[in-house]
């Protein structure tokens, strides 16, 4: 995941540019900036998918297997 200081900076940096951009001489570095920002949007996504590809068989777990880990996790809470 894209950390949300550098996402920040990139819309901060974004928002100076197209303030000064009268002339149309901050264009390049505008879609420098929007491109980065489409990068960070891909990694992010790419990010999700990891993460739900792995807990995706979590959900899929049988009833024993769920009662199993019920009792796993109140005997930790007991000796926690």
């Amino acid at each position: 995941m894209v950390p949300l200081a550098q996402i920040a900076h990139n819309r901060a940096w974004r928002a100076e540019l197209l303030t000064s951009n009268t002339l149309g001489q901050n264009t390049r570095a505008l879609e420098a900036c929007d491109t980065v920002y489409q990068r960070f949007w891909v990694t992010n996504a790419e990010a999700m998918n990891d993460y739900a590809d792995t807990t995706v068989p979590l959900g899929s777990l049988s009833d024993r297997d769920e009662h199993v880990c019920g009792q796993l996790y109140s005997a930790h809470l007991l000796f926690a």
